[in-house]
This record gives structure tokens, C-alpha cells and sequence, in this order.
């Protein structure tokens, strides 16, 4: 029985490693838009006087 639980152990983590992988790459595109989208005023005013500088 502690075999068959090692083997599944062994055989999922790096399952569940590329998994996270996979979603910490997804994350940041999916993040970045989400950031510029607010149309509040101070979050316009803050990247547009960045790019004035």
C-alpha cells in the first residue's frame, strides 16, 4: 500500500510543478491589461506624467 502511494506521489508532483509553471506564465498577460484598464483619474494622470518626463 506505501508503494502504490509513493508512486502516485512521485508521479504527481511533477504533474502539479508544471501546473503551476504553466500559471505563473499565464498570470502576468492576463494581469498587465487588468492594470491600465481603471479610468480613474489618478491612475490616468500617473502614466501620463510619466511619459511627459
Amino acid at each position: 500500500m506505501g508503494g502504490f502511494i509513493d508512486s502516485l506521489a512521485v508521479s504527481l508532483v511533477p504533474v502539479a510543478a508544471l501546473l503551476l509553471l504553466a500559471a505563473s506564465a499565464f498570470r502576468p498577460p492576463a494581469s498587465a491589461p487588468a492594470k491600465w484598464v481603471p479610468d480613474e483619474p489618478g491612475a490616468d494622470a500617473r502614466p501620463s506624467a510619466d511619459r511627459s518626463v
